[in-house]
């Protein structure tokens, strides 16, 4: 599991991913989970709006992840660095969507460390 620097996961969110785990979904490798903002609003559910993912609203086992990086370079496009956590989720899950559960879950606050 890792995140951006200002985001926090929900204590609950690694034994709720595990048990759905274990009990419902056996061979799923990734999850997603709605965030809240700091107001206590939902601020991403992927379902509806998954232009706003965040790296707090994505988990997945690691043999996903492999050799994948997305970093801005030099002079590039700014928004590449804004933008890097969605294109990461999106280059992996069109690639292994069945692999993939969406939560209905809150699983991570958004800008919680600001």
């Amino acid at each position: 599991m890792f995140l951006d620097d200002d985001t926090i996961v929900i204590p609950e969110t690694r034994s709720a991913i595990r048990t759905f785990c274990r009990n419902h979904f056996p061979g799923k490798m990734a999850f997603t989970v709605r965030q809240i903002d700091m107001n206590n609003h939902i601020r991403v559910n992927i379902t509806k709006n998954p232009r706003r993912i965040d790296q707090g609203c994505y988990f997945m086992h690691s043999d996903l992840v492999g050799i994948r990086r997305f970093f801005a370079i030099e002079d590039s496009d700014p928004r590449l660095f804004y933008e890097a956590d969605r294109q990461f989720y999106r280059s992996i899950r069109i690639e292994t969507e069945e692999l993939w559960v969406d939560l209905p879950v809150v699983g991570s606050i958004y800008n919680a460390l600001r």
